[in-house]
């Protein structure tokens, strides 16, 4: 019983993993090949000021400051290549698809919720075992469609190659 409930969390983990694998695969892959672009000097530039600074330089700016503030804690922890700081983007993309696949899961859990507590309609009141078992198979079937949702939302999100391009 122990096999069989491990086996169905290693399966229901694995998939998951391996779409996140492949996200950071495709968003880490020569992430410093090119040199900085001239939006991306100026962020790391703002992003060598103290906190204050980074504020009073925004303050102005289009941009709100959350980015450069979190850059500059992020080039504290990784370094200042080309490589070190667009891997805060890449990493923000890679939970990007950690992110659809739990809304793809919390849409299907609420779906399935609100399919069984559909009322009957005044025909069905007295449902016979045909019914039942015909309602049944057809459950059944939409929760093999509807578990789908997350897994495809996911891979989308993961091989998007706008979204692969942007969290370079």
């Amino acid at each position: 019983m122990t096999t069989r409930l491990n086996d169905y969390k290693t399966k229901r983990l694995l998939l998951p993993a391996l779409i996140l694998l492949l996200a950071a695969f495709l968003r880490f892959h020569l992430l410093e090949a090119q040199s900085f672009w001239n939006d991306e000097g100026n962020s790391a530039r703002l992003s060598e000021r103290s906190v204050q600074l980074i504020i009073e330089g925004t303050a102005s700016d289009i941009h709100p400051p959350l980015y450069y503030l979190l850059l500059r804690g992020w080039r504290e922890l990784v370094g200042e290549t080309e490589f070190g700081l667009r891997s805060l983007s890449a990493f923000t993309g890679v939970l990007m698809v950690a992110f659809a696949f739990g809304v793809g899961r919390n849409l299907t859990q609420s779906r399935r919720l609100f399919s069984t507590v559909i009322p009957r309609s005044s025909e069905e009141s007295r449902p016979t075992i045909q019914h039942e078992r015909d309602f049944s198979s057809k459950t059944r079937r939409n929760d093999k469609l509807i578990g789908a949702v997350p897994v495809v939302t996911a891979v989308f999100v993961a091989v998007n190659p706008a979204l692969i391009y942007y969290s370079q």
